[in-house]
């Protein structure tokens, strides 16, 4: 009777089988959940701080803990030299691997930014992309990798920024919920990458923006000081000898006057151009060609050369528009006077094929454009920058020709700046 009541032998093998399969779904629900929570610590981290460095770096990690890989890399794109840099490498070849470079046209990783699709691979070297180049250089051998693309959207198109990489797993090979999971990961690192890059991107306007406001107080002062301040200086210095010549010879005082309300006009209009420049009023009430008019006569008025001016009318413009056009105007004809040595400057302002187009032109001893484009952040001024920013601003175009195209010496600043974005 009591053998009756023992389990037969398929009934353990069941049993045990049914012990097995949860065994394993238990296994793979923790490894789901180990990941479900390294997700959560990176995008906790990820909107805690924009220090991308460090919490790129970390997710790097955790992706190789969570993946049981040997390494992982975050590679950034630079779509100008068509090239993938090692940004963030973790692993045994990080060192080597830092800020490497590869072709887009090179490795698996080139055609997944290329492609924009994942890639999974366990026998990486029997695929006829793979880059054996990296592999020499770092000496580590990749058996099998899991890339997936790193976007982001803009504008509502999506744009690949680089791509995130995992090498070599330590058991088995990559499984599709593997690539599953990085894939998630990628789109938090893309878009922490981004938000960084903006950051940064707007504590580099912040501190162009604080150095131009210095440069226009430096301006203002070095203007106010060799301008209406000398002229004041010896208005008051003549007043004195006014007051003398009243009891001593009160016939040279009127002489006195006249020479006394020539200072002061004088002070009254180098006052006038500085409150010009800084605000044009008349930009803000009649727009800008009647604003292009009254600066060409307040230049003619004080300037080391002759201005001519040829305006054609133009359709209604934004306020903000013309006041950027306006001041790329003015650094122009401002660069002219301290730079060019010229005799002749001429303004032009005309409506082209549904473009505003804009130039100031001097014939002056000009300058060598590129090497000072190139040597420009070790100055102090932030002219041609300012310039050009305004002109990306517009969504238009800066040129500067030095010496001008006709090949004469000389300069032509042009900006070119099409009507639908500006128009009122």
């Amino acid at each position: 009777m009591a053998s009756d009541t023992l389990p037969s032998a398929d009934s353990r093998e069941r049993a045990e089988a049914r012990l097995a399969r949860l065994s394993a779904a238990l296994e793979a629900s923790e490894r789901r959940l180990q990941r479900l929570e390294v997700l959560y610590n990176v995008g906790r981290a990820l909107n805690s701080t924009l220090d991308l460095s460090t919490v790129l770096n970390q997710t790097m990690a955790l992706a190789t803990q969570a993946l049981d890989a040997h390494g992982s890399s975050l590679m950034l794109l630079d779509p100008e030299k068509r090239e993938l840099t090692f940004e963030v490498p973790h692993g045994e070849a990080a060192g080597a691997l830092k800020q490497l470079r590869m072709g887009l046209d090179e490795g698996i990783a080139g055609w997944v930014a290329t492609h924009n699709e994942p890639v999974l691979l366990n026998d990486v070297r029997s695929d006829p992309r793979h880059a054996g180049r990296i592999d020499s250089a770092t000496r580590f051998t990749t058996r099998s990798l899991l890339c997936v693309p790193l976007q982001v959207g803009t504008g509502g198109q999506t744009r690949t920024i680089g791509v995130l990489e995992v090498v070599n797993k330590r058991e088995g090979g990559f499984t599709e919920d593997d690539l599953e999971w990085l894939r998630i990961l990628g789109g938090q690192a893309a878009v922490a990458v981004e938000n960084a890059r903006l950051y940064e991107n707007l504590r580099a306007q912040r501190d162009r923006i604080i150095k131009a406001q210095e440069e226009v107080r430096h301006e203002l002062a070095r203007n106010l000081h060799d301008g209406a301040a000398q002229v004041l200086g010896a208005l008051i210095l003549n007043l004195d000898n006014v007051r003398r010549l009243v009891k001593a010879s009160p016939r040279k005082v009127a002489g006195e006057l006249d020479y006394l309300e020539n200072l002061a006009r004088q002070a009254h209009q180098q006052v006038r151009q500085l409150l010009f420049e800084l605000r044009p009023i008349i930009l803000e009430t009649q727009g800008l060609v009647p604003a292009l008019q009254a600066y060409a006569q307040q230049i003619r008025a004080e300037a080391p050369f002759e201005v001519s001016l040829a305006t054609e009318p133009i359709p209604p413009i934004a306020r903000e528009a013309g006041a950027m056009i306006f001041a790329v105007i003015q650094e122009a004809v401002n660069n002219a006077k301290k730079h060019a040595q010229a005799r002749y400057v001429w303004l032009r302002l005309r409506p082209v094929n549904g473009f505003i187009q804009v130039e100031v032109e001097d014939n002056g001893v000009g300058f060598d454009v590129g090497q000072t484009m190139e040597t420009y952040d070790q100055r102090s001024s932030l002219g041609l920058i300012n310039m050009r920013e305004r002109a990306t601003l517009l969504d238009g175009r800066l040129d500067i020709y030095s010496p001008r195209p006709d090949g004469e010496r000389g300069t032509l600043v042009r900006l070119t700046v099409p009507l639908a974005c500006i128009s009122v």
